[in-house]
């Protein structure tokens, strides 16, 4: 990765609290990867690497997947492949694991989730962070999808603005605790 992408992603971060949007119970393992030599786009980067997401709503419903190996409803995403974009890999990811192709909303992420991965003794990888952007989109059109790791999609009847709001409310509750 070159340090004007390693640049460019910094200052996504930045601009994403600028915004007033919370990520001090992430900051550890986020300043831990920026204060290292390691690309931070690369799956192989332990103990975080960066991934991104895609929230497509329809109306006030979201798309969300089921993940094979994590067993979990997920928003569609993954891993950066070398030389992209946060918002690029979103969409990539989007179109894949759901055939939806959608439009950005924003170069600003919506959200930025840090959240354990666990073990894979198959994969070779140890339990390690996801430091995940997560994008707005807005739907354009579905085709098939590519992905395997994925055994269905469908829209919930669970709007953001929920997501957000209870987000925000765990966080409360961890500093008041």
């Amino acid at each position: 990765m070159s340090l004007e992408h390693d640049s460019a992603l910094r200052k996504i971060l930045n601009e994403h609290l600028r915004l007033g949007r919370d990520l001090t119970p992430h900051l550890n393992s986020i300043d831990r990867l920026w204060k290292s030599d390691a690309d931070m786009t690369s799956r192989k980067t332990f103990p975080a690497h960066l991934t991104a997401s895609a929230i497509l709503l329809r109306g006030s419903d979201v798309l969300m997947i089921e993940h094979k190996a994590l067993s979990m409803w997920l928003f569609p995403g993954g891993h950066m492949d070398a030389g992209e974009w946060p918002h690029e890999t979103a969409a990539r990811e989007l179109r894949e694991e759901t055939g939806h192709s959608a439009s950005l909303y924003d170069m600003v992420p919506i959200d930025i989730d840090c959240h354990v991965i666990p073990e894979n003794g198959k994969k070779g990888e140890p339990e390690h962070f996801h430091i995940d952007f997560r994008y707005l989109f807005m739907e354009l059109e579905k085709v098939a999808p590519s992905d395997s790791q994925v055994d269905l999609s469908r829209f919930c009847a669970a709007p953001l603005i929920t997501y957000c709001a209870a987000k925000e409310m765990n966080h409360e509750h961890r500093q008041d605790g």
